[in-house]
C-alpha cells in the first residue's frame, strides 16, 4: 500500500490525539473522512464486513447515549 504523507500525518494526529476525534472520523460520512478511512492503518487488520459491524455498533451506542 502506498501512503501519501498527508494521510500518514492525519492518521498520526488522530492516533495521538483525543479518542473522540478518532471515533468521529470512524463514524463520519464526510467525503474527506471517508477518503481518509480508505487509507486507514486498520484496513488490513479487519475485513469490510467487520468494519461495517464496528461502525454499526458505534452508531448504536451513540444513539443510546443521546437518549
Amino acid at each position: 500500500m502506498v501512503w501519501s504523507a498527508s494521510y500518514v500525518e492525519a492518521w498520526r494526529d488522530l492516533l495521538d490525539g483525543p479518542r473522540v476525534d478518532l471515533v468521529g472520523v470512524l463514524l463520519s460520512l464526510d467525503e474527506v473522512d471517508v477518503e481518509l478511512l480508505k487509507m486507514s492503518p486498520f484496513t488490513t487488520l479487519i475485513g469490510d464486513d467487520e468494519m461495517v459491524e464496528v461502525v454499526r455498533r458505534a452508531r448504536l451506542r451513540r444513539a443510546r447515549a443521546v437518549r
